[in-house]
């Protein structure tokens, strides 16, 4: 609890000045001229410690360098309140004693306020004080000073009600609260904080010899700090720590991190990796191919989130193609598919290219038709709608090929029967009727004039004949119809829905022209087309632990609750790079990347 108590020595408002009062001795000689011929540091404290001889002791201390700027701001603003502290106090020991008495907490704090002693984030901290004590609350242990306080939450037995005390009042940070109380709940148990330290320094300086470790883990496994299934792994780097194996004998998550950040040690992270289990060699191999960095500088599981943006996943494609990461195979399967959809494009309508050209943009299609880039997910979006638009466009127009009657068919119906939507000929009509017939009719299109009137005048069932044939599509009851016989828009329902589905149909088999996979729209390293499936979860699992150094820190201290002893986290589920898949751009990228992990 020593850390949010240091709030009292805050209040001590003059005790900055001490040090501008303090000739250090091993800087200055004796006897000092400007100090009153003091002859020995003792002398020359007490002529400081006059009131009257300020000045000239801060400026001494100043242009001797005995004192830091912010201790010569402070002294000055002192001197020019009138050398006087709270209270009247003059002096180191007289100003602490009184401001260290919490009922002259408020006074101490304006004057502290008002001179600018204190910064903003202290005086925030001492207002939390005052507010508490203004509302009946009371210091743990009914301590009324910076040392009766300190000295009772040193003291484990108390750890509960300094740490109900400490949140309370807001001086634990909201997101240290979790393991602050995972650290008070193991005191609680009996669990005593390792090498018996008290506080945050005292534990960060005891876990932080190599020799302490196997206390500082049990700890901080018994703490809750490691979570279960990481236990295991994180005991293989105690062996290694205890015999001053780490990279570059870094002993703590910034050390560890700083060294392996460094390009020139990448083979010795690789090579601790492999030693302590946390990857393979051949993984350890990629880690050295990518640097430790992935696609757009990114680390660890910051790659996972920029490769599944689909705007980022032409990069992380051409980062895992120029850095070894795809297996021969599958990249020439890629190159294959890519050939096949350039020759596709070459040979596609104009109205298809052109639709293409407007919704990638002029200077993306001229790279993917020139091969300086590889389609991706939008790519096959795009295709699909260019597609299906040129297809309605064609069965609309009545050129070229048809699909079949034009969606909506307003107007197809009359007293006679199945009459020609508007727009289109009675000749280009009759001959459209005489090509098709509906599934299980002839030609597998849609009904001849015929068997309209047969089927509006005699109704569904003796139409198909009972046999289960005939042109409904699924789902098609003719209970739904009156008296058995649909109406002329039920009829057109039908149409519509036909024609949805024929459209389909040959939208697909035309875009399977151009290598794209059966699939509604990827296209890229995935089967025959090699595409990028953006639908695919990502599988990049950090394998190599140094990013797990954000875990393991010994400096940690627990005796607070603001760290934990938590060492690296495991490889992944297999601790081995999972087999190439049609996604394997993706798989391989960065399963070392933890390494880096802030």
């Amino acid at each position: 609890m020593k850390k949010y108590l240091y709030i009292f020595a805050c209040l001590t408002v003059v005790l900055a000045l001490a040090a501008a009062y303090k000739v250090n001795a091993q800087k200055v000689s004796f006897p000092v001229a400007e100090l009153g011929n003091c002859a020995n540091e003792a002398e020359c404290k007490t002529f400081c410690d006059d009131p009257a001889n300020i000045s000239q002791c801060v400026d001494f201390a100043e242009k001797n360098n005995l004192m830091s700027p912010q201790e010569v701001s402070r002294a000055k603003k002192f001197i020019k309140a009138g050398a006087k502290g709270p209270g009247g106090c003059r002096g180191e020991a007289e100003c602490s004693n009184y401001c260290e008495d919490i009922g002259h907490i408020d006074e101490c704090l304006s004057f502290a306020e008002r001179t600018g002693l204190i910064d903003e984030v202290e005086v925030a901290e001492a207002r939390k004080v005052s507010k508490i004590l203004k509302e009946g609350g009371s210091l743990p242990g009914g301590c009324k000073n910076k040392a009766q306080c300190e000295t009772y939450c040193n003291d484990f037995d108390h750890a509960e009600e300094c740490f109900d005390f400490a949140s309370k009042s807001g001086f634990i940070p909201e997101e240290e609260l979790g393991e602050a109380r995972k650290a008070v709940d193991a005191i609680k148990k009996g669990n005593r904080p390792p090498g018996g330290c008290k506080n945050k320094a005292e534990c960060e300086s005891f876990c932080s010899d190599p020799n302490n470790i196997e206390e500082c883990f049990t700890f901080a496994e018994k703490a809750g700090f490691i979570p279960p299934e990481e236990i295991e792994q994180a005991r293989k780097v105690i062996p290694l720590m205890k015999a001053g194996k780490m990279p570059g004998g870094c002993k703590n998550k910034n050390e560890c991190e700083a060294y392996c950040e460094d390009e020139a040690n990448m083979e010795v992270c690789a090579n601790f990796a492999i030693e302590a289990g946390f990857m393979a060699p051949e993984e350890a191999e990629m880690f050295r191919k990518t640097g430790g960095k992935g696609p757009g500088g990114c680390r660890g599981r910051q790659c996972e989130d920029f490769c599944n943006d689909s705007a980022n996943q032409e990069q992380c494609f051409n980062f895992a193609s120029e850095h070894g990461l795809i297996p021969p195979e599958e990249l020439e399967q890629m190159k294959e598919g890519f050939q096949q959809f350039r020759e596709g494009i070459e040979s596609a309508p104009e109205e298809v290219v052109d639709c293409l050209r407007s919704s990638l943009g002029s200077e993306k299609f001229d790279k993917l038709q020139s091969g300086q880039t590889m389609p991706g997910p939008q790519m096959g979006e795009a295709m699909r709608n260019c597609f299906e638009d040129f297809g309605r466009s064609q069965f609309e127009g009545g050129e070229g090929e048809g699909f079949g009657p034009p969606e909506g068919f307003e107007g197809g119906f009359n007293e006679g029967g199945f009459g020609p939507p508007p727009g289109v000929s009675p000749e280009d009509f009759e001959k459209f009727k005489q090509e098709g017939g509906f599934p299980g009719g002839e030609g597998g299109g849609f009904p001849s004039k015929e068997e309209m009137e047969r089927f509006q005048s005699e109704g569904f069932e003796q139409f198909r004949g009972g046999e289960g044939e005939g042109f409904g599509p699924e789902g098609f009851n003719p209970q739904d119809f009156e008296n058995g016989r649909p109406s002329p828009d039920q009829i057109q329902g039908i149409i519509q829905q036909r024609t949805k589905e024929i459209i389909q149909q040959r939208t697909q088999e035309q875009m399977q022209k151009f290598g794209a996979p059966s699939g509604a729209g990827d296209f890229g390293p995935s089967g025959t087309g090699g595409g990028f499936n953006q639908d695919q979860p990502s599988k990049f699992q950090g394998q190599f632990p140094l990013g797990g150094f954000e875990q393991f820190n010994p400096q940690s201290g627990s005796g607070d609750g603001g760290g934990q002893f938590s060492p690296p986290p495991p490889p992944s589920d297999s601790g081995q790079l999972p087999p190439p898949t049609s996604s394997a751009w993706q798989v391989v990228l960065f399963p070392l990347l933890n390494l880096l992990e802030k």
